[in-house]
């Protein structure tokens, strides 16, 4: 009988190797095979798994982050200057600007939206479907989105409620919240997308399984991926 551990042939019925010492009867070796107990290793992921689909997830966040960003540069600069310039002289503005940074609001914030929901609902999909674009990246920048989400309603919802000059200031502060939760959502969605691009979660490098020893006791469990009869660091 061969000895698993250094080699040596062994003659018939002795209990240990002669050289090593490892026992050889399974009620003294720890690590011999016992019936009916052979450990498989776990289903394996591959880690280009849903890579094809992340990566489609991961360029939807990055434009959707652009737009996100440009809306929202614009919305706490050029539109909030036109409220700010109504509320400190009304005529100054004419209704020709007002009605040009009306329809290009409008067009970048119905823009921005659209995107950032797409990118979002991919998102959370590649979190469901190809477990990607979670981990500590992920839950960060959807934190982020949520918060730019919040944000940028309460800000609408105080724009809304402007129908004369005389409360035009609230237009503009309105305008700076609404900014800043789309800049807040262009960078969630820029971790989001640096979350999208890393391997998906349960895969590991190819030929090797963690807690399983390779060599003459890759079949068999190591809890702290050291082979039986190895020593601990």
């Amino acid at each position: 009988m061969q000895c698993p551990r250094c080699g040596t042939d062994n003659p018939p019925g002795i209990t240990a190797c002669i050289r090593c010492g490892l026992p050889a009867h399974p009620a003294q070796s720890p690590y011999a095979a016992r019936p009916g107990r052979h450990l498989t290793p776990p289903p394996v992921r591959s880690p280009k798994a849903g890579s094809t689909f992340a990566l489609l997830s991961a360029v939807a966040t990055a434009v959707a982050a652009i737009a996100s960003l440009g809306y929202g540069i614009f919305a706490v600069t050029a539109r909030r200057g036109v409220y700010a310039d109504i509320a400190d002289d009304a005529a100054s503005v004419s209704s020709s600007d007002a009605q040009n940074s009306d329809t290009l609001n409008a067009v970048l914030l119905w823009l921005g939206i659209g995107l950032v929901v797409l990118a979002a609902a991919l998102w959370v999909f590649s979190i469901v479907s190809a477990r990607r674009g979670a981990g500590g990246l992920g839950v960060t920048g959807l934190g982020l989105v949520l918060v730019g989400a919040a944000l940028a309603v309460a800000g609408a919802v105080r724009v809304s409620g402007v129908e004369s000059a005389s409360e035009a200031d609230n237009g503009a502060s309105g305008y700076v919240l609404v900014g800043s939760g789309f800049l807040a959502i262009a960078v969630g969605l820029l971790l989001g997308m640096a979350a999208l691009r890393r391997p998906a979660l349960g895969t590991y490098r190819q030929g090797h399984v963690p807690g399983y020893a390779q060599g003459p006791y890759g079949s068999q469990y190591a809890p702290h991926g050291n082979p039986p009869g190895g020593s601990l660091p």
